[in-house]
């Protein structure tokens, strides 16, 4: 069981290359402008002040978590989203990626 959920993970992480490999290099403590230019343009942004309480994409994983200051959130690849947290100084506190 254990090798199949090995081989499930690598074939939706080689399905959703390159942009996997571009979402996994944003790490906490990056810039905002250095996501966007790996990145591009998020599909939506949310900032505290006007975020609905579950701002989550509906079929798609995500772990629950305060909007400090903003969230960038993502589609890219075949199956993938990233919510990119971002704190007042305009630098990365938190990055999540998953599929559906």
């Amino acid at each position: 069981m254990v090798l199949f959920y090995a081989v499930g993970a690598y074939l939706w992480r080689d399905a959703n290359e390159p942009y996997f490999s571009r979402a996994a290099a944003i790490k906490p403590g990056m810039a905002e402008a250095e996501v966007l230019d790996t990145l591009g343009e998020p599909w939506h942004v949310y900032d505290a002040e006007t975020a609905p309480e579950d701002y989550y994409v509906e079929g798609y994983g995500y772990r629950k978590r305060r909007i400090s200051n903003k969230v960038l959130i993502y589609f890219g690849g075949v199956d993938l989203i990233v919510y990119v947290y971002v704190d007042k100084h305009s630098k990365v506190e938190y990055v999540y990626i998953g599929g559906s």
